[in-house]
């Protein structure tokens, strides 16, 4: 868990050390999860257990996005090894939001080696696969680096697109801030 010292640190210094454009902004977030939306881009990073009020703060970001891009925003998650997965309910709206026309691209990066996190990959690739609409350009890796660079390519032209570099630095800091 952060406290609040690590929580004021991370904010203090993510404006300040990237090139970000100046509607890039961080919050909101708690313990278990932390945002940051950039025009078009939705920043996710999964700490804890995924709540309603996390969910329905997702879906408020990503209506926003959507209004001010005018079209389809692009979705980063990042789920650490803390993180647990979603229960029924939580699951299905989660993949509700996933799946929903306003997404128009998904980098998720789940954290993690070993057996349980190449099975949990496979099983989000194969949920994306099958249950996501198969025109939306997806990618799950558990490389931070790799996830960046593949969504800067991939991303649709409308809105901000971050540099690749970018990106990744703000992935990097929300992975390593719990």
């Amino acid at each position: 868990m952060r406290d609040d010292s690590t929580a004021r640190s991370l904010n203090d210094s993510l404006p300040r050390t990237l090139d970000l454009p100046p509607t890039a902004k961080q919050g909101p977030g708690t313990d278990s999860y932390q945002k940051i939306t950039m025009d078009g881009v939705i920043v996710t990073c999964w700490y804890g257990n995924i709540s309603s009020e996390a969910l329905d703060t997702w879906q408020r970001l990503i209506d926003e996005q959507y209004e001010k891009v005018g079209g389809p925003v692009g979705l980063v998650i990042c789920i650490r090894e803390t993180s647990s997965p979603p229960e029924g309910d939580f699951r299905r709206q989660a993949a509700r939001l996933m799946f929903s026309d306003k997404v128009g691209i998904i980098s998720l990066i789940f954290e993690g080696s070993g057996f349980r996190a190449a099975i949990v990959r496979s099983v989000l690739a194969m949920i994306f696969t099958l249950g996501g609409k198969r025109q939306t350009p997806y990618k799950v890796t558990d490389d931070v680096r790799q996830g960046s660079a593949w969504f800067v390519e991939n991303a649709p032209s409308n809105g901000w697109v971050p540099r690749a570099s970018d990106l990744h630095q703000v992935v990097d800091a929300l992975m390593r801030s719990s």
